[in-house]
């Protein structure tokens, strides 16, 4: 990202309810979950730039590691580890 612009609509999204459970009461708000659908080059991007996140904590941790500088893992680590 040569820029450091990302366009406002990366940001938007439509918000769908989600049924649950179909058998379960349809008036009951528990029995619901919100997805969000976004545009498909927002994805791309975030996926991206979260790669690129990754791979500096990754760098960060390993180079603070080998100096003995103890850092709680996250679940950066743990993808990294596997």
């Amino acid at each position: 990202m040569i820029h450091g612009y990302v366009p406002n609509d990366f940001g938007c999204g439509i918000v769908v309810p989600l049924l649950i459970d179909r058998c379960g009461d349809v008036s009951k708000l528990d029995n619901y979950r919100a997805i969000t659908i976004s545009c498909v080059i927002s994805k791309v991007f975030e996926l991206c730039i979260c790669d690129k996140l990754a791979n500096f904590y990754i760098a960060i941790h390993c180079s603070l590691a080998s100096r003995g500088i103890w850092v709680s893992k996250c679940h950066l680590c743990y993808a990294a580890d596997s």
